[in-house]
């Protein structure tokens, strides 16, 4: 970072360093310090069918979870996540694996490290990271977070534009992980939905560093945030809504991203969602995508690591899910592709087999017209055990 950023920087850390024991004064009669611990441990295995050019490939991947907080007077805490993974099987051996596998090339402070171990005839994987490694400390009307953290922004299911610094693949085999982002956050809150949130995210190459604000407000029976800053170096600028149309919730999303010296595109998205009587919930979303690459090596299963990205401008969304029982529950997400003619359609099964154990079956189909969003994306069938402890 250049001088000037540093001093900005290391002055926000001084400010929360500062300000944290105030909140802490009026509850010293509290247990000062208290511990949690949980975790778990989950197999994933994925057998990806190719086309004759590519090959079968099959991938399994065994993760230890462990999480740790530590609370100082409950207004303080420490975070910490750690994970051991190990991955077999022949992808591991294959030249696509660097591509699948992401890392923390983009964070600041590189926590993660690995190696390929040979057994047999493939190769396994192992690999140790810190997953999440963050300070919080929350008053009143406020709350801080320093650290590697998770920072989730937008309002829909499957596609958002404004979620600027892990978006999340809704084809993604291991839903709802994300890298983590290493950031200073800070978010005042007051009353009547008012609040904002402000980030700022160092990087180790010049000129990436991300800095932005959003501005939360209610109108009605509707959330709306208004959003600026820049993203790796990227100047960005946004909204977002939610509510209600009757008993179906209702939102979207749009953002302005202007590249240097490219044209300024849009990604926008709409949606909603109605949960029926008879158990059943239907998600139905449109995006359009002005940014859209056309760029093959775009991959559906693994979250991205700047802004969203399609190959195609227009997708639609179609998901639904059914309580069968109270351990059985179905969804699928269904997506077509506007421009390309192609789709995709990825059902799966959870069962609560005992009170800490899920076991998860699906798998993704996908089909289409020649130089579509999904064509020759390989299908795919997996399995996951999670064992939460």
């Amino acid at each position: 970072m250049k001088t000037g950023k540093k001093i900005i920087f290391y002055t926000v850390i001084v400010i929360i360093l500062v300000s944290i024991p105030f909140p802490l004064r009026a509850e010293e009669e509290e247990k000062p310090l208290r511990f949690e611990a949980k975790g778990y441990l989950m197999s994933l295995s994925t057998f990806f069918k190719g086309d004759s050019g590519n090959g079968d490939y099959t991938l399994t991947t065994h993760r230890l979870r462990l999480e740790t907080r530590t609370f100082y007077k409950e207004k303080l805490s420490l975070n910490l996540t750690c994970n051991t993974e190990i991955s077999g099987g022949n992808l591991v051996s294959s030249p696509q694996w660097n591509l699948l596998r992401g890392g923390q090339e983009q964070a600041y402070w590189n926590l993660s490290t690995g190696s390929k171990t040979r057994t047999g005839k493939q190769d396994i994987f192992i690999q140790h990271s810190i997953h999440r490694l963050y300070l919080n400390c929350e008053g009143d009307f406020y709350r801080w977070t320093l650290g590697k953290q998770r920072v989730a922004w937008g309002v829909m299911r499957y596609w958002r534009p404004t979620d600027i610094f892990n978006p999340e693949s809704p084809l993604q085999v291991d839903a709802g992980e994300r890298q983590g982002i290493d950031a200073v956050y800070f978010k005042p809150q007051w009353k009547n939905g008012l609040g904002v949130d402000l980030l700022y995210s160092p990087s180790r190459f010049e000129n990436r560093e991300s800095y932005a604000g959003k501005f939360n407000f209610r109108m009605g029976e509707y959330d709306f945030s208004l959003l600026s800053g820049k993203v790796r170096g990227v100047p960005i600028s946004g909204i977002t809504f939610d509510g209600y149309i009757g008993e179906g919730g209702f939102r979207g999303e749009c953002l302005r991203i202007a590249n240097p010296g490219q044209k300024p595109y849009y990604q926008c998205s709409l949606g909603g969602d109605y949960s029926f009587p008879c158990n059943l919930s239907l998600t139905l979303e449109y995006l359009n995508n002005g940014g859209a690459s056309g760029n093959n090596a775009v991959n559906p299963f693994i979250a991205g690591q700047g802004f969203l990205q399609t190959r195609r401008r227009q997708l639609a969304g179609l998901g639904a899910g059914y309580q069968l029982s109270p351990l059985l529950y179905l969804q699928s997400f269904t997506s077509y592709d506007i421009d390309g003619g192609s789709y995709a359609f990825s059902p799966s099964l959870r069962w609560n087999y005992a009170r800490n154990t899920d076991i998860l079956a699906g798998t993704s189909l996908f089909g289409g017209k020649k130089g579509g969003e999904y064509y020759r994306t390989p299908n795919l069938i997996f399995t996951q055990i999670k064992f939460h402890f």
